[in-house]
């Protein structure tokens, strides 16, 4: 993927919140039910798949976070996370579809990471229309907190 060797700045909260609105599946079933619907477990496979790729172990240097640390995150059993992680690999490489997905996917969190584009509309805060005020362009919160004025 085109993002696979770009650093991805945002935490474990700030990727799942991300993919399920990306996915327009709600935090609290991905996070909280035993649901095994299709939407809601592609979107926890997902964002587990996008935790371990990009979200370094704080105890060890360059080492990527732990099954452990992702399913209390998820609140499933390390296994279930090493099965998600697995299968998503796999897919990738062999399904085209979840091959983009997961491309648009990275694309999004790389550029959310940076302040490059609103969350809800995507469009680029690098190049802002005149309807975005600069404050909230220039505005360094989190990813997560920048939303342009056409959003609002």
């Amino acid at each position: 993927m085109e993002t696979q060797n770009k650093k991805i700045n945002l935490t474990i909260e700030e990727i799942v919140e991300t993919i399920c609105k990306l996915m327009d599946v709600d935090i609290y079933d991905v996070l909280y039910t035993k649901s095994r619907k299709r939407n809601i477990v592609e979107c926890r496979y997902f964002g587990m798949y996008f935790i371990r790729k990009h979200i370094p172990n704080s105890y060890k240097n360059g080492m990527q976070v732990s099954y452990e640390t992702i399913g209390k995150y998820y609140k499933k059993d390390h296994a279930t996370v090493m099965h998600a992680v697995s299968l998503m690999e796999h897919l990738i490489k062999t399904n085209k579809e979840y091959r983009n997905r997961a491309q648009k996917y990275e694309t999004i969190l790389f550029q959310l990471s940076h302040n490059d584009i609103c969350l809800f509309c995507n469009r680029p805060f690098d190049n802002p229309s005149k309807d975005v005020p600069a404050d909230l362009i220039s505005q360094q919160a989190s990813g997560l907190d920048l939303i342009c004025q056409k959003t609002l």
